[in-house]
């Protein structure tokens, strides 16, 4: 039995073989059929039950077995949506967790970095900026100090005695 096992350790599956070039059109086409996706990597693979996760989230996001879901490895998935708006609805809801355990989720494109999958993007609401100095500058620079913005709601023409 134990010699089996050896030859089985020893299959390579051509990992020391030169990469397959694939055709242009090829390419292409496959980045097209994917535009719809959403990447994540599990925070902690060993707590984490991937085909429990793959499987609750898109019943979390309301779209049940509108999502195709897809195991790239054992802490890498993917959901396959059918339109611009379910990912754009998914994306903005985040960040998102499962099981008590933050999820990366990001945006497929084509050559996406593992360095990008390495953050958690998170809205942050800002409170207590003194009237005098509550303005698109300030909220920018703050958010700045906090951490690497990606973008600020803050609308300047909403007077805020309308909002009390």
């Amino acid at each position: 039995m134990s010699s089996i096992h050896q030859k089985f350790q020893e299959i390579n599956l051509g990992a020391d073989d030169a990469p397959i070039a694939l055709p242009q059109a090829m390419c292409i086409q496959a980045a097209e059929a994917n535009r719809y996706v959403i990447i994540g990597v599990l925070v902690n693979p060993r707590k984490h039950n991937m085909r429990a996760l793959i499987n609750q989230m898109p019943r979390l996001w309301g779209l049940g077995s509108q999502v195709v879901r897809r195991v790239i490895s054992p802490s890498t998935f993917q959901f396959v949506f059918k339109s611009e708006e379910a990912v754009q609805m998914v994306l903005q809801r985040g960040p998102w967790s499962f099981s008590e355990w933050m999820l990366v989720t990001r945006r497929w494109f084509p050559n996406i970095s593992d360095e990008e999958l390495k953050t958690i993007t998170f809205w942050i609401q800002i409170r207590g900026i003194p009237a005098q100095f509550l303005n698109r500058e300030t909220v920018d620079f703050i958010g700045d100090k906090i951490g690497q913005m990606v973008d600020t709601d803050f609308n300047e023409d909403v007077n805020l005695t309308d909002c009390v």
